[in-house]
């Protein structure tokens, strides 16, 4: 293989790789404004405030083990929704080392392309996309964290609604069910009794609960015993009724899945055909698209070519994944 092909599979996988991991960092963008947008809409949801007189804390975390480098961070802009996002992977991850690591990981790449001699605009192309690729495996396992959970939410409150009917207490069916349920809900419940325990009122527990998960039914389930603590009611039926509800919307979901899932396949093969075919093309003739990153009207064609192809997959991912 040329140092001519070396280059070129190099700019080709590192483009695929950039438009993926650009294309995943925008529809993480859209899926946060359509969170901001549901929180509105449920009438009894407030975000809790963050504390005001530790900057280097979130919560019951700390940014970093080290005070000072938890003060710095803590000056970072949106590092208080990073740290939450950093929560819901469920990782015993903090933000000081994620942004370490990243930091960590760019570099390697940078020297690692010195060393070889890789041009730099190569290696800095790679770096972005090493960090984007472990960023991106965070956006996985948060939203298959969140997916798991919401599953699992409607068995746990139709558990948490016959121990009140048997004469447990609110805090005493949340510690039943967070022994009883499998990871993650469990763990969850089993935090929330734990703040209960430490002197929270349950609200304020849920809330806190509410806060750490990335999902609309969870808000749904702490909107209803906020409402139900205010204005009284069978808690027990209000939670098999709230059971039934979220069975009902993960059917609606699931059925808008299904339904979609043709438009899924077909933008996935348009995603990738333009790749596949330059491949093919370049297996066949070499030389014929060797112009598009030798000549600088190639390069400039190409880049325009890129753009556009990342303007219509974002385009078509949006238009199948509507979400109810």
């Amino acid at each position: 293989m040329t140092a001519m092909d070396v280059r070129y599979w190099s700019f080709f996988g590192l483009g695929l790789l950039s438009l993926m991991l650009l294309m995943g960092a925008l529809a993480v963008w859209w899926q946060a404004r359509v969170l901001q947008r549901s929180q509105h809409r449920l009438p009894g949801w407030r975000p809790r405030p963050s504390a005001s007189g530790n900057a280097a804390t979130r919560g019951n975390r700390w940014l970093s083990a080290s005070p000072r480098l938890a003060q710095l961070l803590a000056r970072l802009p949106g590092i208080e929704r990073y740290d939450r996002f950093l929560q819901q992977t469920g990782w015993p991850l903090s933000s000081a080392e994620a942004v370490l690591g990243s930091g960590a990981l760019a570099m390697g790449v940078l020297v690692l392309g010195a060393l070889l001699g890789t041009p730099f605009l190569l290696t800095a192309m790679a770096a972005l996309t090493a960090v984007g690729a472990a960023q991106a495996t965070l956006v996985w396992r948060r939203q298959h964290r969140a997916r798991l959970l919401e599953r699992q939410l409607p068995d746990a409150l139709s558990l948490i609604a016959r121990s009140m009917q048997a004469g447990h207490a609110f805090s005493s069916a949340l510690q039943i069910a967070g022994q009883e349920s499998p990871a993650p809900i469990g763990g969850e419940l089993r935090g929330v009794f734990s703040e209960i325990q430490y002197g929270e009122s349950p609200n304020e527990a849920l809330s806190h609960w509410a806060e750490r998960v990335a999902g609309e039914d969870v808000r749904i389930f702490v909107i209803a015993v906020r409402i139900q603590s205010e204005t009284g009611g069978n808690l027990a039926e209000l939670l098999h009724q709230t059971a039934a509800l979220i069975r009902e919307r993960q059917k609606l979901r699931g059925t808008v899945r299904v339904l979609s899932a043709e438009g899924r396949i077909s933008a996935l093969i348009l995603t990738l055909l333009p790749f596949g075919l330059a491949t093919m093309l370049t297996a066949l003739n070499p030389g014929f698209m060797a112009q598009l990153w030798t000549d600088p009207l190639g390069v400039r064609l190409l880049t325009l070519a890129l753009g556009l192809m990342g303007l219509g997959m974002l385009w078509m991912w949006r238009l199948v994944r509507m979400q109810p």
